[in-house]
């Protein structure tokens, strides 16, 4: 098996809906069985990444935990059971390269996110969670089974998502072999484009009308502290979060920059983008006496002036 150690994913700006994910999941770790006592973290000079362990006839998770009493807080190592799993058969299995945009950009991220999943003959396991089918209409192959991120998975024949209560249910017409998930909260395939956008239940569900061929992640437009918003595009269309900007030309639009509107406090942050005929601040509002030729990354101040 693989026992390679998992670094903790780092809170991005797309990742707002896994905090999400684990904070639903909470309630179950209040009910896990651990090995032995809590060792300290800083026992060998620094916090041990998590990992998967096999030992005593069983398959453990080692999860670093934050303890805390009259005296102060330290931080101790955990040893917690994965209840179901066989150990002769159980395997980490990591997230493949191209399917999830945030992982192939950081390492650490593509390390945390490999370190996350596990499987045996019989079962997934998220962490030190066994996760399981929501209905009978489709159960999980093992065999062709791949994890894209915390909150999406895939096989052979389905993509599913992960719900709050611990089991996975598939995602409607989802394409396994093309699906991907993109910077932000974005996702597409051959067939659609998809928001995660958490509403009515349900983590994902497709933007009608734009062309997952060209359809790609600008960057942020406008965001307060780890809540942002997204600039996308298609070859015909411009969205800010989930709304279209009237007139813009998608041919020409660009981000040009983003910035901290309030450096002394709480994280805001501003942006300022351009097609052929504007200038736009935040996400998608013209700047009537802005200069999209003069506004450039180097001459922001240029993006207000008067033509």
């Amino acid at each position: 098996p693989d026992n390679a150690n998992c670094v903790r994913r780092g809170l991005t700006a797309g990742s707002l809906k896994r905090v999400s994910f684990h904070l639903f999941m909470w309630p179950a770790y209040l009910s896990q069985t651990f090995r032995g006592d809590p060792r300290e973290a800083f026992a060998h000079g620094s916090i041990p990444a998590a990992r998967y362990v096999i030992g005593d006839g069983a398959v453990y998770r080692e999860e670093v935990m934050q303890t805390g009493d009259a005296s102060g807080t330290s931080m101790r190592v955990n040893d917690i059971l994965l209840v179901d799993a066989d150990p002769n058969t159980f395997q980490t299995v990591p997230i493949p390269p191209g399917v999830n945009a945030e992982a192939d950009a950081d390492p650490q991220v593509m390390r945390s996110a490999s370190n996350e999943w596990g499987k045996d003959a019989h079962s997934i396991f998220w962490e030190s969670q066994t996760i399981l089918p929501s209905d009978t209409k489709g159960r999980i192959d093992l065999e062709t089974f791949a994890p894209l991120s915390s909150t999406f998975v895939k096989d052979a024949s389905h993509v599913y998502e992960i719900t709050g209560n611990l089991t996975y249910r598939i995602v409607p017409d989802a394409d396994p072999k093309t699906f991907a998930l993109l910077t932000g909260p974005y996702a597409k395939d051959q067939r659609s484009v998809y928001t995660l956008d958490g509403s009515n239940g349900e983590r994902i569900k497709p933007i009608v009308g734009i062309d997952p061929a060209t359809f790609h992640v600008l960057g942020i437009c406008a965001g307060f502290e780890k809540s942002v918003a997204y600039y996308t595009a298609d070859a015909h269309t411009v969205m800010a979060g989930d709304q279209i900007v009237p007139g813009a030309d998608a041919t020409t639009f660009r981000l040009i920059a983003t910035y901290d509107k309030n450096p002394d406090g709480m994280s805001v942050t501003g942006s300022y983008a351009t097609d052929k005929n504007h200038v736009y601040a935040d996400c998608g509002e013209i700047i009537h006496s802005g200069d999209p030729s003069s506004c450039t990354k180097d001459t922001l101040n240029n993006c207000r002036t008067t033509r």
